[in-house]
């Protein structure tokens, strides 16, 4: 279950404030029934829980460890420049670049921004902010 708890507090910080500063932006969510827009720049958004570890207490009432990488995919029209794209990961990387959740049971390390190699007629230029994170809760 705290895997649950953490992809959706994630999902709610990155939800909150991409709407709140590029409403105009559409936003895709992994596995969700929405489309991707027939033109314009759009963000695709990714948690990915990895690695799991037993930190303490018994098998009734265990400290569960939890890592994982939240990734922000940025996808702006090819042959429209890169200058969007940029300040879209400048703001997405500051999304969680060490953010935490309100209980601290969650918690953001470093991100890493990437850019996807062109290829032969792709219609976007893609930019992946990615960024670490850790859980331990019980359970």
């Amino acid at each position: 279950m705290s895997i649950e708890i953490d992809v959706r507090a994630l999902t709610d910080r990155f939800l909150s404030e991409w709407d709140e500063k590029h409403s105009e932006i559409p936003r895709l969510l992994e596995n969700m029934p929405t489309q991707r827009p027939a033109t314009g720049p759009f963000v695709r958004f990714i948690a990915d829980p990895n690695e799991v570890a037993h930190r303490a207490g018994g098998k009734d009432n265990p400290v569960m460890e939890r890592t994982g990488q939240v990734t922000i995919q940025i996808c702006v029209p090819a042959e429209e420049g890169n200058n969007l794209a940029w300040k879209l990961a400048d703001s997405s990387r500051a999304i969680f670049h060490f953010w935490h959740s309100a209980d601290d049971k969650l918690r953001c390390g470093d991100s890493r921004i990437n850019r996807r190699p062109p290829l032969e007629n792709d219609p976007y230029f893609i930019v992946t902010v990615s960024t670490s994170y850790q859980s331990i809760r019980h359970g």
